[in-house]
This record gives structure tokens, C-alpha cells and sequence, in this order.
């Protein structure tokens, strides 16, 4: 007999956004596919709709960049109060999103001698510097996600999947979520313990420098969940980026 498509059909099919074009198209296609072959269309279509596949089927209505237009904005919208979350749109390599997180933990791990061997001058100056970026909250947690921890993800399948938050966090970018938190806690603790010594006059600290060793822990931890070609490619762009500066600075000495 004569199919008849659901007037809910025959309305979402014409009544498309006329910017949504890629999902427009899409969608006629695959409402035709149902005209022809109507079996085929409400049988076996049924199976695999949404086709959440991880990307094994890219025919998927997610994949659309009108849709992937609308997921960032919202998800920028979200997080215009708490600025925590990477730029969506950017095109850097994820060594050289690992690199600015090395450079942070570099950068802390040298602060131990100075903790341990200091005086109330060195410690105000420690407390001092671990409240700017890149230790505060926000602009530390921006270089952690634009590694991994942020929802932005390459595969449109698994980044369409849910429009208000991208899709759920791996395993392993759980575990890391957890480590980077650890240690931007410790990161604080330390800060708040160098300022109490300054503040009472006081010279024991251990307390401090178990904040710092503490830190350093949940930072070896993460970096160790990170691929070992990120870890060694964005070591080899340091380098590079540490010789290109010192030859600079040789040759402006000259």
C-alpha cells in the first residue's frame, strides 16, 4: 500500500533554518530514502539511528557544522562565567598544548629549592608568583584543558553527541581531571602555607613542602596517563623553543 509520512516529518523536512543547509540536505536525502523505500527506511534505519558509532558511520546528522556551530557557542556561553575552558577553535598540536603544560610544571618543580632554602623575602615572592598566571585557578585549568581535559572534541560524532556539554569523558581524561585538580590544590596550599609564614613570622616548613611535593606527585601522575609521542614531542618543541631564544638573546648581546 501507499506509505504516509507523519505530517511531524513532512514539517521538520521543510521547515529547516535555511542556514542549517548541511543538515537540511541530510535530512532530504534521507527523507527520500523513506519515499522510495519505505521498508527499508522504518525496517532496518531504525537499528542504527542515531548512528553513535565513534565514527565507524559518518553519515551521521551530528557531523553537520551547523550543528557544530551551535554546540561551541552554547558551550561558550556556559562557561562566560567561570573563562576555564580552552578556545574551541583552536589549531594548535597536542605537543604544543602538552608543552605549555610542562612549562608549568617545570616552572613549579624549580620553586622547591627556593621554598626549602629561603627566607620570608623568597616565600612572599613564591606566594606572590603562584597567584598569577599561569598557577591561578582559571588561566591553570585553560592550559590543562586545551590538552585534555576539555569537551571540544576532533570526532564530530562523539563531540555533537550531547549539544550542552560534548560527550563523556574517557576513563583516562577522568583520571587526569582528578590529578590536575590534586594538584592545583596542593598548588594553593602551598601558596596559603608561604603566606602564613610570612604573615606569623614562622620558619618550619615542612608543612610547605609537602604541598609541593604533593603537587609535583599528581603532576607526574597525569603526565604519566599522557602519550609518550606528546610527552617527547613537546619536550623536542621546548628545546627548539629554548635554543631560538638563547641564540636571540646571544645576538642581541653581540
Amino acid at each position: 500500500g501507499r506509505t504516509v509520512l507523519p505530517m511531524q516529518l513532512l514539517l521538520a523536512w521543510w521547515l529547516l533554518p535555511a542556514t542549517a543547509v548541511g543538515l537540511q540536505c541530510c535530512l532530504r536525502r534521507d527523507m527520500l530514502a523513506v519515499c522510495l523505500c519505505p521498508a527499508a527506511a522504518w525496517g532496518s534505519g531504525l537499528e542504527s539511528f542515531p548512528s553513535l558509532d565513534e565514527g565507524r558511520n559518518k553519515r551521521n546528522i551530528l557531523t553537520s557544522r551547523p550543528l557544530e556551530k551551535v554546540r561551541i557557542q552554547r558551550q561558550l556561553d556556559a562557561d562566560e562565567e567561570y573563562g576555564e575552558l580552552a578556545d574551541p577553535n583552536g589549531r594548535s598540536s597536542p605537543a604544543e598544548r602538552l608543552a605549555a603544560v610542562l612549562a608549568i610544571v617545570d616552572a613549579f618543580e624549580a620553586l622547591r629549592p627556593v621554598v626549602a632554602d629561603g627566607g620570608p623575602a623568597e616565600w612572599r615572592r613564591v606566594a606572590d608568583l603562584l597567584a598569577m598566571d599561569p598557577f591561578e585557578r582559571k588561566a591553570f585549568k585553560r592550559r590543562f584543558n586545551a590538552y585534555a581535559d576539555n569537551i571540544y572534541y576532533s570526532d564530530p560524532d562523539r563531540a555533537n553527541a550531547y549539544l550542552l556539554g560534548g560527550a563523556p569523558p574517557s576513563t583516562k581524561q577522568t583520571i587526569q581531571y582528578l590529578y590536575r585538580n590534586e594538584a592545583l590544590d596542593n598548588i594553593e596550599g602551598l601558596r596559603g602555607e608561604l603566606e602564613y609564614l610570612v604573615e606569623e613570622q614562622q620558619t618550619d616548613v615542612g608543612d610547605a613542602l609537602h604541598f609541593h611535593d604533593e603537587a609535583t606527585r599528581a603532576f607526574e601522575a597525569y603526565l604519566d596517563l599522557a602519550p609518550e609521542r606528546d610527552r617527547l614531542a613537546a619536550r623536542a618543541l621546548m628545546r627548539a623553543a629554548a635554543a631560538a631564544a638563547s641564540e636571540t638573546e646571544t645576538e642581541g648581546g653581540s
